[in-house]
């Protein structure tokens, strides 16, 4: 049994933001390892035309592209079902641990692809593939706190230019609101950091969390979105009060909200509230919604199954 929280949402997750080629100082460096070649050539076309966007996207493309790097871990505890393994076997033929693959980043790579894309908002501060650009930059390296302090920017200018900015491809003047914004592009950072976060408080990226969806709640009182977003985060928490508090506000925005309503039912069953939860789930029994439905009548029926051998014992 799981909280609802996938709403749907349209992610900006390409690294790569190109506009029309511009006037460069040279040809590109052939060999992508050859750092000093490529520093070399930006700091050239720098020189020529350091308000060129392409200049500093090109640069925050070349640093997050060397940032990853892939290397093999040897783990004495568990073998990781996602990845490819090589089991480790003791001598009696046991599993004792596990070798694969996998990717870490260099932050200082991350922190200078950044500094190139904040560089570019310093000359053009509306361009929205700079700014989700840089939000992608920090999801890829996983650095969920530092993703979330860079959509709370973008929210925050997206305040300020009413939702008015300038398209990465054709420099053209686009429209996203800040619903659109908050609830589509920013929508699937949150799903994901509300997912693989961590369940302590006080954790960095849980500060920057809330930080956010507290500025998304301000800056978008109506969203039922955001309550639920808000929700979840504390019932993760497991504190159960306020996460309620959120849901319901959820289903007082917007009364037919499905997801509102299975969140308010599941949270009074964690409460041990099965009257209530019972009740929450009975307003989906004839829902349109065939998927929510079952949900629903399966749950009852647990409960009901539940009490049953409560009142055997």
């Amino acid at each position: 049994m799981t909280l609802f929280r996938s709403y749907a949402a349209a992610v900006a997750l390409a690294l790569v933001c190109n506009t029309a080629a511009a006037d460069r100082p040279s040809v590109e460096p052939a060999d992508k390892a050859d750092t000093a070649a490529w520093i070399r050539y930006f700091d050239a076309w720098e020189r020529q035309t350091p308000d060129d966007a392409q200049l500093w996207i090109d640069k925050f493309n070349y640093w997050i592209g060397r940032a990853p790097e892939e290397c093999i871990v040897i783990d004495g505890n568990a073998c990781p079902e996602s990845d490819p393994a090589f089991v480790l076997q003791d001598e009696n033929g046991n599993a004792a641990g596990a070798l694969y693959t996998t990717t870490i980043f260099d932050d200082r790579l991350v922190d200078r692809a950044v500094e190139a894309l904040d560089r570019g908002l310093a000359l053009y501060p509306d361009r929205f593939d700079m700014h989700m650009g840089r939000a992608a930059a920090y999801r890829f390296a996983d650095r969920p706190a530092d993703a979330a302090n860079s959509l709370r920017m973008t929210l925050d200018r997206c305040s300020i230019n009413g939702g008015c900015w300038i398209d990465g491809h054709s420099g053209s003047a686009i429209s996203i609101d800040m619903r659109t914004l908050v609830e589509e592009y920013v929508q699937g950072y949150v799903c994901d950091m509300l997912s693989d976060g961590s369940d302590d408080p006080e954790d960095p990226g849980q500060i920057a969390l809330r930080r956010l969806l507290d500025r998304e709640a301000e800056l978008l009182p109506g969203s039922v979105v955001v309550q639920n977003n808000l929700g979840v985060l504390f019932c993760g928490y497991r504190q159960y009060d306020r996460a309620l508090e959120h849901f319901v506000e959820a289903h007082r925005q917007t009364p037919d909200d499905i997801y509102a309503i299975l969140n308010i039912a599941y949270v009074h069953r964690l409460c041990g509230h099965d009257e209530e939860a019972v009740g929450w789930y009975s307003r989906l029994l004839s829902s349109d919604d065939p998927t929510a439905a079952e949900q629903a009548r399966l749950a009852i029926n647990e409960i009901g199954r539940q009490a049953g051998a409560e009142n055997l014992d």
